[in-house]
């Protein structure tokens, strides 16, 4: 778990360099752990200066407000996930 959560970091870092100000960086993972998730998200912003989160909407059932981004729960058979927005605002 720990080298892929580092992997994931790294990869996350990386993509953050391709935004723009005033562009959004999409943070998707295929797990419910939180290694993966919201501990994730809230290190990226912790040390990536300029980003701040995006506010995901609940949808009954589906999504799982988390303090940072969203799990999309095990539904019909599928895999759950978590989900964070963020924003580059400089």
């Amino acid at each position: 778990m720990a080298r892929l959560a580092r992997l994931q970091a790294g990869m996350l870092r990386a993509a953050a360099r391709a935004v723009r100000p005033g562009g959004t960086l999409l943070y998707a993972v295929c797990s419910l752990t939180p290694e993966e998730g919201v501990l994730q998200a809230e290190a990226f912003l912790r040390h990536e200066a300029g980003f701040a989160p995006v506010p995901m909407a609940a949808a009954p059932g589906v999504l799982s407000p988390a303090a940072v981004g969203a799990y999309v729960l095990p539904v019909g058979g599928l895999d759950g996930f978590y989900l964070a927005l963020f924003e580059r605002r400089a």
